[in-house]
């Protein structure tokens, strides 16, 4: 009987001793995951900032020279930009589905309620510039907090310059 507590117990340690000595070793592997992860939405959410710009500097264009009197081409720009920031908006959703597994909850939350906020702005008032100009606010709010959250989930300083 004694014998039997000895080899559990032995096995017992033997696991846990693994476990732990693989621990150094999830380490990078994690951390590269989280900085790929947040570098992925900030280089997203970068894109969907550009995109709006661009989009309130057609639409103040469009206002300028008046209603429906964009050229084939500033239309033609028009419709590429808004498939350009669809296109970074799912790469977005892509991300936070996957980042689940091991970014802070806080950032997932917030990401969800970007979405619901882009949304309800583009329902309001889909191509007028004040709500070009909201959702621009929106996604640079999200960026910003994504960016805090990520330095801080990944141990770096504030400021690196």
């Amino acid at each position: 009987m004694n014998y039997l507590i000895v080899v559990i117990l032995a096995l017992m340690a033997g696991v846990v001793g693994g476990f732990i000595a693989s621990l150094p070793r999830l380490r990078p592997e994690r951390w590269q995951m989280k900085k790929d992860l947040y570098g992925r939405l900030l280089e997203k959410l970068g894109e969907v900032i550009y995109v709006l710009d661009e989009l309130m500097a057609l639409a103040t264009h469009g206002e300028e020279i008046g209603a429906g009197l964009l050229s084939t081409q500033e239309e033609e720009r028009e419709r590429q930009l808004r498939h350009r920031g669809h296109e970074a908006y799912e790469e977005i959703n892509r991300v936070s589905r996957i980042a689940a597994i091991v970014l802070r909850p806080d950032v997932l939350t917030m990401l969800s309620k970007m979405d619901v906020q882009l949304a309800k702005a583009e329902r309001d008032a889909p191509k007028s510039r004040d709500a070009l100009a909201s959702q621009r606010k929106i996604a640079r709010t999200a960026y910003d907090l994504v960016l805090v959250a990520a330095k801080k989930d990944l141990g770096m300083r504030r400021n690196l310059i």
